[in-house]
């Protein structure tokens, strides 16, 4: 039943003008191996149903990956 399973949602701290710090997190998540849906400032993932806890491991470090390097061009 696809009502069920994960999702989640990382807000980014808006800069300049609505959506753009978003789609550079986002893009730099793209970079580390990870897709995210931006939708303005927020990155929304959600993960197969049929994932185990390394799979969401590894997104997260992923993510943190990519916030990470988002942070460094700022």
């Amino acid at each position: 039943i696809r009502g069920y399973g994960l999702m989640g949602g990382i807000d980014i701290k808006q800069s300049d003008k609505p959506g753009k710090a978003g789609f550079q997190t986002y893009k730099k998540c793209y970079e580390a191996g990870v897709n995210f849906k931006a939708t303005g400032d927020c990155l929304i993932i959600a993960p197969p149903f049929v994932c185990e806890k390394k799979h969401i491991d590894e997104i997260i470090e992923k993510l943190r990956k990519g916030i990470s390097n988002y942070s460094k061009t700022k």
